[in-house]
């Protein structure tokens, strides 16, 4: 397992300003438009749109930081 990291407020903050489409695409993630969200290739369950992200397998979802690290709880 990882070592934990702990991120400063402001690193949260920026982090959920992310675009998550754009950073996807950026690191070569393939994305299927769906309305006005868009669906991951490689596993439909999970869309994002701006800075939010979806696994409706799972029915969880959030922010591009999810706030369950330790600093956060």
């Amino acid at each position: 397992m990882g070592k934990f990291v702990y991120f400063t407020s402001a690193e949260k903050r920026q982090a959920n300003e992310v675009d998550l489409p754009s950073f996807l695409l950026d690191r070569g993630e393939k994305l299927i438009m769906a309305g006005r969200e868009y669906r991951l290739v490689s596993d439909h369950s999970i869309t994002v749109r701006g800075n939010r992200w979806y696994d409706h397998a799972a029915q969880k979802g959030g922010h591009a930081h999810p706030g369950r690290c330790r600093p956060c709880q």
